[in-house]
């Protein structure tokens, strides 16, 4: 897993990223594909923050993407905006899982979960 800062003219990181698959909501009511092979990328933001940073980054629009189709979010610790919008953390075990380990997409959903029950309790 690899972390990388955005910045919407940032030159570099699009020349880094250009092999990359984002993986974005689509207003497509059938958007599920088979996920592709290779590196993919997640905005980790708020939904709001996520459609600046697209929309402010033509060189991030251009990257091939991949849609998830609407699921039941389990994070309670902010409302999702979008219906069927899950979060970055729901999205990568969705994405594990459709790559064939669904133990490991299991533990990051049951963390989540954990998460959230210790964080309620302050």
């Amino acid at each position: 897993m690899e972390h990388h800062v955005w910045h919407r003219q940032h030159h570099a990181l699009s020349q880094q990223l250009a092999n990359h698959t984002l993986v974005y909501p689509s207003d497509d009511p059938n958007p599920e594909q088979s996920i592709p092979p290779g590196p993919l990328l997640l905005i980790d933001s708020t939904w709001q923050q996520s459609k600046k940073i697209l929309r402010q980054s033509p060189w991030l629009a251009k990257l091939p993407k991949v849609h998830i189709s609407p699921q039941r979010s389990y994070y309670t610790l902010r409302r999702n905006q979008i219906i069927g919008g899950l979060s970055t953390l729901e999205a990568a075990a969705h994405l594990i899982a459709a790559r064939g380990d669904k133990q490991t997409s299991e533990k990051l959903v049951q963390f989540l979960l954990s998460f959230q029950a210790q964080y309620k309790k302050h």
